[in-house]
């Protein structure tokens, strides 16, 4: 039988080769091999990077299909075209005109390459001009004065100066050099500086991810300040690895809700001195997950409440013990799991675990009052 390996590396070669041959779109190629959109991004991206780096450069160096706008609504064309005039007015960077109309860059560079100009061709190459200006020699200098000076970020220079981040990286590494040598080393030295601080602020956000630690203990590990680690996760990380920062941020927000969870739980164990049992059935958890809670987890959270709490690690009960109360009471296991503060499986999975070996006499007893009940369920039944 082919294995899945074997049977995704013939599609992802399958996928490419279609590619070359009719140069269909993502959205072309999904419905012709009845696969989500994503996946043939997958399967044109890493895939085919890690299974042929030839064929790989082939596909990436294909023109881009054109994209079919037979569902643009006109809705939507109203917004594209107010996005182009107000940059054309104004003047104002990718970025801010994003931040305005709530739309990402990616998604902005989208309307003005594939539907402005079958909406308005002439206001395209207009906004075509704006975004593709030139940067002048004087310009360009003073940028690269400004960065040096305030050690600003491409997405800094581009908001304060109108020009997108990547004239302004394509200038600093073709032609500040033939302009001002001193300049050029001198932000050579700061980018490799913004390199070794991205790699510390990646470093720093996969600790977080694992680890689950505070502001305040990142800062003692990596030997900075608080507000230096704030400043790291929250502004500078989604510029240099976004879906890292949405890692992050879907963790901090589950780590948020659990938080809440434990403490809800240690101040009802608090306020009503309930057993663990009691405590699973209300809030609709198992024992092992309150106990995880309150004895793992609380101590990270609130020191001060965990202390008021004044947890004592369960006594381990005697399997022994509750045998010889079930046989002698006759109760229930949810009887006798209210007596020892368990749930009535726990009690079950207790005496489950007597065997011969523990006590041959207590055994012979549970098993024959289990017989005895499986008998008179029988008799019942045939009744």
């Amino acid at each position: 039988m082919q294995g899945i390996s074997d049977i995704i590396y013939e599609k992802v070669l399958e996928v490419a080769n279609y590619k070359l041959d009719t140069g269909a779109s993502v959205e072309e190629i999904a419905k012709e091999f009845n696969m989500t959109q994503a996946l043939v991004y997958d399967y044109l991206g890493k895939r085919l990077l890690d299974i042929d780096k030839e064929l790989y450069k082939k596909v990436k160096s294909m023109p881009r299909a054109p994209r079919k706008n037979k569902g643009l609504t006109c809705a939507l064309k109203e917004k594209i075209l107010e996005i182009a005039e107000y940059m054309l007015e104004t003047g104002e960077s990718v970025k801010n005109t994003g931040e305005k109309f709530g739309v990402s860059r990616t998604t902005l560079y989208n309307y003005f390459n594939d539907y402005l100009p079958e909406i308005d061709n002439e206001m395209y190459l207009k906004v075509q001009a704006v975004l593709s200006r030139p940067i002048s020699n004087e310009t360009a200098l003073e940028i690269a004065k400004y960065r040096i000076e305030h050690k600003a970020t491409y997405s800094e220079l581009s908001e304060k100066f109108g020009f997108s981040e990547n004239q302004i990286s394509y200038f600093f590494r073709h032609r500040l050099k033939l302009l001002d040598n001193k300049l050029y080393t001198q932000i050579q030295l700061i980018n490799e500086e913004t390199k070794q601080n991205q790699e510390k602020i990646l470093e720093i956000a996969k600790y977080q991810i694992e680890h689950r630690s505070s502001y305040s203990e990142l800062a003692e590990i990596f030997g900075i300040s608080k507000g230096t680690v704030e400043k790291y996760l929250n502004e500078r990380l989604p510029e240099i690895d976004e879906i890292l920062y949405n890692q992050l941020f879907l963790k901090r927000k589950k780590s948020e809700f659990l938080d809440k969870r434990v403490l809800t739980i240690a101040k009802y164990r608090l306020e009503t001195g309930e057993t663990y049992a009691e405590i699973a059935e209300k809030f609709n958890l198992s024992e092992s997950c309150v106990y995880n809670y309150l004895h793992n987890l609380l101590p990270q959270i609130d020191e001060e409440l965990y202390s008021r709490l004044g947890i004592k690690k369960q006594k381990t009960l005697d399997v022994s013990e509750i045998a010889r109360y079930k046989l002698e009471t006759g109760a229930s296991d949810k009887e006798v799991g209210k007596k020892f503060g368990v749930s009535d499986s726990t009690i079950a999975r207790y005496l489950n675990k007597i065997s011969l070996k523990t006590d041959r006499n207590l055994y012979e007893q549970i098993m024959a009052t289990r017989k005895r009940k499986r008998n008179c369920k029988g008799v019942n039944g045939n009744d």
